[in-house]
């Protein structure tokens, strides 16, 4: 998760001592409060960044097993960024891609529940031309009174054409030379045609990541991760039955990453254990504004918040449908003068359909927001945090009923200030009043921005204490 998006020339000196400091200083921290570390510049592509990831977790797609004996699903998924890098829509285009490479990954999972697979094989292999059956006919014919009749006016035919100076056989002898031409063919087909649906659940992103090689499109790419552990939550979600708390960690809010070259390339659902050891679903979502305008802000940082709730909405359950058909389809011709022609007439097509139909979800709250310039074009990125868990949506459904309980009483209007009253008012005292002191403004420390030297291009890795 330390790569980095972006090849520069060189790493200087005072980077690699820094990248140093970090790794030293990030050894004694939890893997859910470590916040970016500086390491030497590396170019290397999604697949590359999320083989480095499950090879340093010892883990492999499909079937899994914890040190405890727990069980869990790895997928993997990757799709790339469409917008041009430079591009006004890029910001948003990241959002997309992760959708997109976490649909893979669901993909994955439904096709191991069960899909359905037909295939058809054909090769065939020819050489010479044989007569079309008009042309047997027409020779069986020939012998007859009735076949010597239509030669007889065939010949007168072709005399009177050749007296216009026309040949009667001129396409025909074109024809001829062509089939001499052609010694042998071979044609070979192969189709293929799959389908997969299931319900997938309880499916979180436990890593993602942002690159892409040097001047190519970027790419996110996505590790997903079942257990029975998030399919009790998200099973909690959908029917509001609690989940049995676990050992206590920090706030939720102190293990997130507060620098913001982490949470760039952290995006989808992780669940995470609090303080008081209850489970809960943070939401990670980011958007970009149409200008770098205040009212364009407020517009992004909308979006990113409906990105994150969605995000948990599908989390608690989709149905997904996968279809695939695929083509492979060759052609191979043998000329006499020993030259060959190859086609090649294959083609693929491939649809995945995931929908979370509607269902009401109370409690999701943001916990935090967040902007930062990124580092490749300098265009913001607004960010959302939102969470959920069942006490929290316990206590939103009972806040709810309170306020649907309580007594309406009718609006009193304020009565108009007596006129004496006014006038007292504003000759009690003739001195102006003493403006108040403003307390002094805390000092905030201020969190380092994200540039092509610190930027992480691996997310916040999610809890393994939590699935």
């Amino acid at each position: 998760m330390k790569h980095l998006l972006i090849a520069c020339a060189a790493a200087s000196a005072l980077g690699l001592a820094v990248a140093q400091d970090n790794v030293v200083a990030s050894e004694a921290i939890a893997p859910e409060e470590t916040v970016v570390e500086t390491c030497q510049v590396q170019d290397k592509d999604v697949q590359e960044m999320i083989d480095a990831y499950l090879a340093e977790k010892g883990w492999s797609g499909g079937y899994n097993t914890k040190k405890n004996g727990d069980v869990f699903f790895i997928a993997q998924g990757s799709a790339v960024v469409q917008a041009p890098v430079n591009g006004a829509n890029y910001i948003g285009s990241r959002m997309n891609a992760f959708n997109k490479a976490m649909l893979d990954a669901k993909k994955q999972m439904v096709e191991y529940l069960g899909t359905e697979i037909a295939s058809a094989t054909v090769r065939s292999y020819q050489e010479g031309e044989f007569p079309s059956p008009d042309a047997v006919k027409e020779s069986e014919d020939s012998t007859s009174i009735c076949g010597k009749v239509k030669a007889l006016l065939r010949a007168k035919l072709d005399a009177a054409l050749r007296s216009e100076g026309i040949d009667p056989y001129a396409a025909g002898a074109e024809s001829a030379d062509a089939a001499k031409k052609l010694l042998a063919s071979e044609q070979f087909s192969k189709t293929v045609k799959s389908c997969a649906e299931g319900y997938v659940i309880g499916l979180q992103a436990i890593y993602t990541c942002e690159g892409g090689a040097s001047g190519d499109k970027a790419e996110i790419g996505v590790v997903a991760l079942w257990s029975e552990k998030l399919q009790q939550m998200a099973t909690s979600v959908m029917t509001g039955q609690p989940v049995a708390g676990v050992a206590a960690k920090k706030k939720v809010i102190e293990q997130i990453a507060k620098d913001p070259g982490a949470l760039l390339s952290t995006f989808g659902v992780q669940q995470k254990i609090d303080e008081a050891g209850d489970l809960v679903l943070v939401s990670f979502a980011q958007a970009g504004g149409v200008s770098e305008s205040k009212m364009a802000a407020k517009g992004a940082q909308g979006k990113a918040k409906t990105q994150a709730m969605a995000l948990l909405r599908e989390f608690a359950g989709e149905q997904v449908a996968v279809a695939t058909d695929m083509l492979n389809a060759e052609s191979t011709e043998e000329f006499e003068d020993a030259t060959e022609v190859y086609q090649d007439t294959s083609a693929y097509a491939e649809k995945v359909k995931a929908v979370a139909e509607k269902i009401d979800m109370a409690g999701i709250s943001v916990i935090r927001t967040w902007k930062a310039k990124h580092p490749l074009n300098g265009r913001t990125v607004y960010g959302c945090i939102c969470a959920w868990s069942p006490k929290q949506a316990n206590l939103a459904t009972g806040l709810k009923k309170r306020m649907a309980d309580t007594p309406r009483r009718p609006v009193v209007k304020a009565e108009p200030a007596p006129e004496k009253a006014k006038a007292a008012s504003a000759t009690t005292n003739n001195a102006p009043a003493a403006p108040a002191k403003a307390p002094a403004a805390k000092k905030v420390k201020e969190q380092p921005k994200p540039t092509a030297a610190n930027y992480n291009a691996g997310g916040i890795s999610g809890d393994e204490d939590a699935f």
